[in-house]
């Protein structure tokens, strides 16, 4: 359950500055545009890459739209098994089944952010104004 580095432990879903980029504003708007508005195609990428394929309607988009539970477990075996953890797909089923959520996020902590920015978003960094203070002397 604990991949270690990065992934972590299996129960640590608060942990999100891996998976959505830096703990920034721009990381967050493209993690959450992605997975919000968008999850069929960031999870088809997130598996394409973890099969070390290009993302295309047929297979991945299918998979994802006809047998989520099944993608989600084979993503979580192809990411472990990337990075070199111990375990079994049985095991990735389990964990994929009991809480898909916990589980879900530990993948994508192990996974980098271009596996599944489908789109390849970028959200520009706002620039703010540069304010000069000036410090006042009082004189007496």
């Amino acid at each position: 359950m604990d991949w270690g580095g990065q992934a972590g432990n299996f129960y640590e879903f608060w942990r999100c500055a891996p998976q959505c980029g830096g703990p920034d504003l721009n990381g967050c708007l493209i993690c959450c545009g992605h997975w919000w508005c968008c999850n069929v195609f960031a999870m088809s990428s997130l598996y394409s890459k973890s099969l070390n394929q290009e993302c295309h309607l047929i297979p991945h988009c299918a998979m994802v739209c006809f047998c989520t539970m099944c993608t989600c477990a084979f993503t979580r075996y192809n990411v472990r098994r990337s990075i070199g953890m111990s375990g079994n797909l049985c095991g990735d089923f389990v964990c994929a089944g009991c809480c898909g959520c916990c589980s879900f996020l530990q993948v994508l902590r192990a996974s980098k952010v271009e596996d599944w920015n489908y789109f390849k978003l970028t959200v520009p960094p706002t620039v703010a104004p540069e304010i000069n203070f000036v410090r006042h002397a009082c004189i007496k």
